[in-house]
């Protein structure tokens, strides 16, 4: 899809259904680039406040019902445990029903980039 077209306003109202369905109580949105995890940041500010949005590349410890993070960053985060538990990643739900759903979108900026969001209860 085309900069511009609301690739990010649809996932965030997409996170914002699933969190008022309990589908999803923490959102995770990757982008690639720092500048797009600003722009995210920001979209979520704007549309979602309720989420807390948090910028993991500049706040690691953090904790937030959204998080957004570019994916070296998120990769350094990954096995990140607190209290014995990791913060991120698969099966980090307390309940062993934990439902996932994952969306992603490509730019056309000239160069590929992906933007990915999931979503995980727990």
């Amino acid at each position: 899809m085309a900069t511009g077209a609301g690739k990010t306003r649809t996932v965030i109202a997409l996170a914002d259904l699933l969190m008022r369905c309990n589908w999803a109580k923490r959102v995770l949105f990757l982008a690639d680039r720092v500048a797009l995890v600003n722009q995210a940041v920001n979209a979520f500010k704007r549309h979602l406040p309720d989420a807390s949005p948090v910028n993991l590349v500049t706040e690691k410890d953090a904790e937030a019902g959204s998080f957004v993070s570019t994916y070296p960053t998120m990769m350094g985060l990954i096995d990140d445990t607190r209290d014995g538990q990791r913060r991120f990643g698969v099966g980090t739900s307390t309940s062993s029903s934990s439902t996932r759903r994952t969306a992603r979108c490509s730019r056309s900026t000239g160069r590929s980039s992906t933007t990915s969001i999931r979503c995980w209860s727990g």
